[in-house]
């Protein structure tokens, strides 16, 4: 999708907010020139024990790709490329500002640099 603001144009690349009845998991040691296009190619529409993959994202610039199932069971293995990846579970980072101990911001973007936590 691309946004053009301005004399800019910039890419974006949706994807599903989870919601009930899905689980996400990831997988690492992808090629990392694997694009997120490419996954519907690379991964089956099902897992191992049957499970229903939704949607799948490479995660930024890594070799890690994250994807959504649908239901509660989903396989250890996925297999992609001709080979298999554990599936592990999908922790998002939280974000947390060390200057002024909040959440939700980095440091380099705080909105009260001069605030310190007790």
């Amino acid at each position: 999708m691309l946004v053009h603001l301005g004399a800019t144009t910039y890419e974006l690349q949706p994807y599903l907010k989870p919601f009930p009845g899905t689980v996400r998991r990831v997988i690492h040691g992808l090629d990392q020139d694997t694009a997120t296009a490419q996954l519907p190619h690379i991964l089956p529409q099902t897992g191992i024990n049957g499970a229903s993959i939704i949607d799948a994202r490479m995660l930024s610039k890594t070799t890690s790709a994250l994807i959504t199932f649908e239901g509660k069971h989903v396989p250890f293995y996925v297999k992609a490329y001709g080979t298999l990846y554990r599936c592990r579970p999908y922790r998002q980072t939280v974000q947390h500002c060390s200057l002024c101990g909040e959440l939700g911001h980095h440091r380099y973007v705080c909105p009260e640099p001069d605030k310190m936590c007790a």
